[in-house]
């Protein structure tokens, strides 16, 4: 799946940089929807985003600077190509990842507000006035009066 190998390859980039884990699960985390992978048109922007800036970075060759530099173990010129590769992009993938945890967060709230006006919803649905103490009567109408009020203000900013 081209996808997954573009997912694949976005994760590698990311360690290269030395992004802690828990920060680039966001990427394409299995146990969550909630991840720039699952949200194909986000997925698509981030991804062109991301071919564009690695695009403008030319990695040297491991095998013309080792011949150029015998004395140097296979480690150091790792660490050199990595460090290059840092200092050249670094901070504009970090940039893009940072975009994409902004808008799963954003989608994440917006879930968590899907979720909580459910709540509401089944909370106001299954109250029964029976149940209620006379003395709270006129509480219980103010506060359900302030609820209306809100909603309808909610319903028509949005």
């Amino acid at each position: 799946n081209i996808n997954a190998n573009e997912m694949k390859t976005v994760y590698f980039d990311y360690i290269r940089l030395g992004i802690p884990v828990q920060r680039v699960r966001i990427i394409g985390n299995p146990n969550n929807s909630l991840s720039i992978f699952s949200k194909k048109d986000y997925w698509n922007n981030f991804y062109d985003n991301h071919k564009e800036i690695i695009s403008s970075f030319q990695e040297k060759s491991f095998i013309k600077i080792k011949a150029s530099n015998p004395e140097k173990s296979n480690e150091q010129i790792f660490n050199k190509l990595d460090l290059d590769f840092k200092d050249k992009i670094g901070n504009e993938l970090k940039d893009n990842l940072t975009s994409g945890e902004i808008y799963i967060k954003q989608q994440a709230e917006r879930k968590n507000t899907i979720k909580e006006l459910n709540r509401i919803y089944n909370y106001l649905n299954d109250f029964k006035t029976t149940e209620n103490i006379l003395n709270e009567k006129k509480e219980i109408l103010l506060l359900i009066d302030k609820i209306v009020d809100k909603a309808l203000i909610l319903k028509n900013n949005i």
